[in-house]
C-alpha cells in the first residue's frame, strides 16, 4: 500500500496471519532500524507462532524504504507508520473495540508506536503496546547532546542506573538532516540542530502521555546500552508521571540474570524475556485485550 505524509509517500507491505478458532485481537509487529524487514518469524524470535497459538491476528509491518524520511524529521516522519496503524486498526481489525488492538515494536519500531502514542492520538484504538530496546528517540536532544544535556536524570532498570546514552550520529542526522549529532566535543552542537531535536522527540512539545486506556510495557537488556536503546526512559519517566496510565518495565541480564543471557537490543536473546513478553501480551487480564 502507498502511505502519504506532509506531501511524501512511501509504500508498505503487511502480513495478515489469522488464527484457527475464534479470534482474541490483533497484534502488529514492527521491525527496527529502518523498518524494511519483518519481524516475528525469526528463529530466536517466534512471536507470530506464539500469538497464533494464543488466538491473536498477527500484522507483520514492512517498508520499502526507511520510514524515518530525513526530509521529514521524525516526529513527522511518525506520521507513517500512525497512518498505517490506523489502516490496520479500521480494515484488518474491523474497529472492533471488543477485541484488543495492540502493537509491539523494538527499537526504531518502538518509536513507531511511540510516535503514534504521544503525537497522532492512537491511544484511541491501541489497547496495550509492547516497547522492546527503545524508543532511542525518546528526547533527541539530550542523546545528541549527552555532555550538554542538564535535565533530571531519567530512571530505568536497577541494572542500569544511568539510561542517558550517546545516539549514534549517522541514523539521528540522515533522519532529520542535521550534521552535529554526537559530535564529538563540548559546545560543539549546531543551535539550529538542537532546536530540531528538542522539536522531533517522542517526549517533545505537543506531546501527550495521559493514556489510560492503553497499557504500556517497555523491555531492555540490561547488561549494555547499545545504539542509546535506554534513552527510552525519558518516555517510561513521561508516561509513569501520569497516575492514570497502566506503564511497567521489564530488564533483564545485568543484576537481574545472568551476565550472558543477554547485551544491547537483543533482550529475547535471553529466552525468559520472551516467555514472559509472551505471556504478558496474551494474559486475559493485563495484556492485549479491549480496554476501549
Amino acid at each position: 500500500m502507498s502511505v502519504t505524509c506532509f506531501g511524501v509517500t512511501n509504500t508498505a507491505q503487511i502480513a495478515v496471519a489469522e488464527p484457527s478458532g475464534t479470534v482474541r485481537g490483533t497484534i502488529t509487529l514492527h521491525t527496527g532500524g529502518a523498518g524494511t524487514g519483518y519481524w516475528g518469524t525469526q528463529p530466536s524470535q517466534p512471536f507470530t507462532k506464539a500469538y497464533l497459538g494464543a488466538g491473536y491476528r498477527t500484522v507483520q509491518v514492512k517498508w520499502s524504504k526507511a520510514w524515518e524520511d530525513g526530509s521529514l524529521g521524525l516526529r513527522h516522519s511518525g506520521c507513517f507508520p500512525a497512518t498505517l496503524y490506523r489502516y490496520v486498526f479500521d480494515h484488518v481489525h474491523g474497529a472492533d473495540t471488543t477485541k484488543g488492538f495492540c502493537g509491539q515494536g523494538i527499537s526504531g519500531g518502538s518509536a513507531s508506536i511511540g510516535y503514534s502514542l504521544a503525537h497522532y492520538g492512537l491511544d484511541d484504538i491501541f489497547d496495550y503496546a509492547l516497547l522492546v530496546s527503545g524508543p532511542a528517540v525518546s528526547q533527541l536532544a539530550a542523546g545528541c547532546d549527552v555532555p550538554g544535556y542538564a535535565g533530571p536524570a531519567p530512571t530505568l532498570c536497577p541494572s542500569i542506573p544511568s539510561p542517558l546514552y550517546a545516539l549514534p550520529k549517522p541514523a539521528i542526522d540522515g533522519s532529520e538532516a542535521t550534521s552535529t549529532c554526537d559530535c564529538g566535543s563540548a559546545g560543539c552542537v549546531a543551535p539550529v540542530d538542537a532546536a530540531k531535536w528538542q522539536a522531533d522527540g517522542v517526549v517533545s512539545p505537543g506531546a501527550t502521555y495521559d493514556h489510560p486506556k492503553t497499557a504500556i510495557s517497555f523491555w531492555y537488556c540490561g547488561n549494555a546500552n547499545t545504539n542509546g536503546s535506554t534513552d527510552g526512559a525519558f518516555y517510561y519517566d513521561a508516561l509513569s508521571a501520569v497516575a492514570t496510565n497502566d506503564v511497567s518495565v521489564h530488564c533483564y541480564g545485568g543484576a537481574s540474570g545472568p551476565a550472558s543471557s543477554c547485551t544491547g537490543e537483543a533482550v529475547f536473546a535471553d529466552p525468559t524475556a520472551f516467555a514472559d513478553a509472551v505471556s504478558l501480551m496474551t494474559d486475559p487480564a493485563k495484556g492485549c485485550i479491549a480496554r476501549h
